[in-house]
């Protein structure tokens, strides 16, 4: 994930992310999972832009980046067995 597909920013705007830049970055693969990480609370709802619309700040994406895991998780004991 990284930020070189950010959206133009006008100067003096925020730069505001839509699903479209979301999936171009590959921060996110689907509505779904952008869902599932305003759900478990990863990443903030957004604001509305429009009523069909919903956009978040740089600020916003930067803090889910930071906060994703950069190593895979330890083996369960179910795998384990399995192989």
């Amino acid at each position: 994930m990284s930020l070189e597909h950010a959206p133009e920013r006008q100067r003096g705007q925020r730069r505001l992310w839509r699903y479209r830049d979301l999936k171009a970055a590959q921060i996110v693969n689907s509505r779904m999972t952008l869902k599932r990480l305003v759900d478990s609370g990863r990443l903030a709802p957004g604001r509305l832009i429009t009523p069909n619309a919903r956009a978040w700040t740089d600020e916003e994406i930067e803090s889910l980046i930071s906060t994703a895991p950069t190593a895979r998780k330890p083996a369960t004991r179910r795998a384990e067995v399995a192989t």
